[in-house]
């Protein structure tokens, strides 16, 4: 069951966390907004399954479109000009932009919705059975879900023209561009891929959870943990990261008191980085599946 369970929690870490890997990864962004992203997608899906009666996957869809054009609109409006002007203090400029903006999506989030939690009762009705452990059918979609959009992240970046140009930015943003690439366009298509991950993560979450307006806070707080360990920019290494946070969380609520399953992923962290700063799978390797 426990198995069950970590598969379960680490798909919702998943999204989020490869979404700031690649994010970091890519461009270098030290982004404190990501977990708003999925804050945003679950409202915006509660809006279409509960007030327009979209089908799911429907709903799955067009709430992705939408957090991949806001994630471009704000890269092109404010990352751009601030990416002109920062120089070396680039990476921190990012963390206070990105501050900002997560606290007037909070606080626009509480003055339209109010501290009020939004959910569904099931998107897909019904439970399986595997190996004697009964699941919801909502959690298994979801699990497969995820494991299906992390593939087609890999296979978009490993084997498509634009992957590769994503690829060759985040190595070489000099060599990339006397190549041809365009690393404006290619810097704007990374956040809005990342905003696609982290608001299909919302959708996920408000399906088995809730939604609420400080939800990013924690979302954000867990993917920088999953990334910290991983090593920062490492997809591959965040995606084994999130299923190890999920299994530590679940350790720490059935053995020890409650509020451990918040303590005890940070006192990893800090180990991790006391023992190996660069993180559990950094490597000198410049590619962001291997670094």
């Amino acid at each position: 069951m426990d198995i069950v369970l970590t598969l379960i929690r680490g798909s919702l870490y998943v999204l989020v966390s490869a979404s700031l890997a690649l994010l970091f990864g890519i461009i270098s962004v030290a982004s404190f907004m990501h977990g708003d992203f999925a804050m945003l997608g679950g409202y915006v899906s509660f809006f279409l399954l509960v007030s327009l009666g979209l089908d799911p996957i429907l709903a799955l869809v067009i709430t992705g479109v939408l957090m991949f054009f806001l994630g471009c609109t704000i890269e092109k409006a404010l990352l751009l000009p601030l990416r002109k002007t920062s120089g070396k203090l680039w990476m921190f400029n990012t963390f206070v932009l990105t501050l900002g903006i997560s606290q007037v999506f909070q606080n626009g989030a509480l003055a339209v919705f109010g501290p009020i939690f939004y959910g569904v009762r099931s998107l897909w009705a019904g439970e399986v059975s595997i190996f004697g452990v009964s699941i919801s059918i909502d959690r298994l979609i979801i699990l497969v879900l995820s494991i299906t959009i992390i593939a087609g992240l890999w296979a978009f970046l490993k084997y498509t023209r634009i992957g590769r140009a994503i690829l060759a930015t985040g190595m070489n943003e000099e060599a990339a561009s006397i190549y041809g690439v365009n690393v404006n366009n290619i810097y704007t298509l990374t956040f809005g891929i990342s905003a696609l991950l982290s608001g299909i993560a919302g959708v996920f979450y408000m399906a088995l959870f809730t939604t609420y307006p400080l939800m990013g806070v924690s979302y954000n707080l867990k993917a920088w943990i999953v990334v910290l360990i991983a090593g920062l920019g490492n997809i591959k290494g965040a995606i084994y990261c999130s299923f190890l946070l999920a299994f530590i969380e679940i350790v720490a609520t059935k053995t020890l008191a409650a509020g451990w399953q918040n303590v005890l992923p940070v006192i990893f962290v800090i180990l991790v980085l006391l023992f190996k700063p660069t993180g559990i799978f950094g490597t000198e390797v410049k590619g962001i599946w291997e670094r």
